[in-house]
């Protein structure tokens, strides 16, 4: 299974995806270069989506916000968008 970032959300977090799920990921360190881990995972609504950021005390940046704020309400609404 191949993830993706689709963008940063804050320094040193980002929202990926694969073809299942977004994905909050999480920046580590590893022998000197950046690697994206997941930390959670999200099949289904924008609004879970956003619970999850805040729980993970995830602060989105301005340019963050705008990006979330324009994904569509259903994970599935947004992968049909993407494979247009």
């Amino acid at each position: 299974m191949t993830d993706r970032i689709l963008f940063e959300l804050a320094d040193g977090w980002a929202l990926g995806f694969d073809t299942n799920q977004w994905m909050i990921m999480r920046a580590r360190n590893r022998r000197g270069e950046r690697d994206w881990q997941p930390v959670s995972f999200i099949a289904s609504e924008k609004r879970i989506l956003e619970r999850c950021i805040r729980e993970n005390g995830v602060h989105p940046t301005l340019v963050a916000q705008s990006k979330l704020d324009a994904l569509p309400d259903q994970f599935r609404d947004w992968v049909e968008e993407e494979a247009e």
